[in-house]
């Protein structure tokens, strides 16, 4: 988690960014040519290996899909749940020398393919989020009936002035509000949320018997400035009961107080928690 940003972001550390493009391209024709020598030296594809479909490209299996949680990626099972270059190891492993199957095979499904299709667009993914555009892996998948839960929207930067200033908060507040329908779905609105004002917005989202995480991420092109926007998810297959729903956001400053609180479905279908905050970008 990024803290005590201030208004004006570190130039030189987006000017070490621009510096780095010359190494990304570097690794990036040394991982190709490293994936093409693993390829061709081990080209010999076995005629019944389980769950290959054929040289490079795998299904996703029975396994329990609870052992995926937030973003794929952690093909080698690293129990901080870090995603590094022993997981490129692992998925190369996996579709193209020895066939075994990760012990998640959920964590493999990196491009959020919806055939459970894990082949060269995963490992293309997996280096891209490593070395190159950065972009997040794709969210856990189920296979089941249990709970999953979405980013669907969000809006762009918001203005609190004129015509379209927010009607239902004010630039100093960050809040959560939700709705459940009474049977499974929870809609949830972060309301000023806080972001860099160019970036593409993600979220890591895991359904923990009754605590629910909403990890707030961001990729892509960043300016020298933030600003609040509204994300919008959605909680399937969630039944009634009580639950704990935390935010982890990007850019809090050290003593600011979290989005985190419990609620009664039951009883308590619809409502608002909120936090005032006056560090930047909130409260301009």
């Amino acid at each position: 988690m990024v803290t005590n940003v201030g208004r004006i972001m570190d130039k030189a550390t987006l000017s070490q960014r621009e510096k780095g493009e010359d190494m990304r391209y570097i690794l990036q024709v040394f991982v190709a040519a490293f994936l093409f020598t693993l390829v061709v030296g081990n080209s010999t594809i076995p005629a019944q290996t389980p769950g290959i479909l054929h040289g490079g490209i795998s299904v996703l299996s029975s396994q329990d899909a609870s052992c995926c949680v937030g973003l794929t990626g952690n093909i080698d099972n690293d129990p901080d749940d870090l995603v590094d270059v022993g997981d490129l190891t692992a998925l190369i492993d996996h579709l193209f020398i020895t066939y075994r199957e990760p012990e998640c095979i959920w964590e493999a499904n990196i491009d959020g393919d919806e055939d459970g299709i894990i082949d060269i667009g995963d490992l293309t993914a997996l280096i891209n989020f490593m070395f190159i555009g950065f972009s997040p892996p794709a969210p856990c998948q189920s296979n089941g009936s249990g709970p999953t839960g979405v980013l669907i929207e969000y809006t762009g930067c918001k203005g609190f002035e004129g015509a379209a200033a927010a009607v239902d908060t004010t630039s100093d507040q960050d809040c959560i509000e939700y709705h459940y329908d009474g049977e499974s779905v929870l809609s949830i609105k972060h309301i000023n949320a806080g972001f860099n004002c160019c970036s593409d917005i993600t979220a890591a989202i895991s359904i923990e018997g009754n605590i629910i995480t909403i990890e707030e991420l961001e990729f892509g092109e960043m300016c020298y400035c933030l600003c609040l926007f509204d994300v919008y998810y959605e909680i399937s297959n969630l039944p009634s009961g009580e639950y704990r729903i935390s935010v982890i956001e990007p850019y809090l400053s050290g003593g600011d107080e979290e989005l985190d609180f419990t609620v009664d479905l039951l009883s308590s279908p619809s409502g608002i928690h909120c936090v005032d905050r006056t560090t930047y970008p909130w409260g301009q």
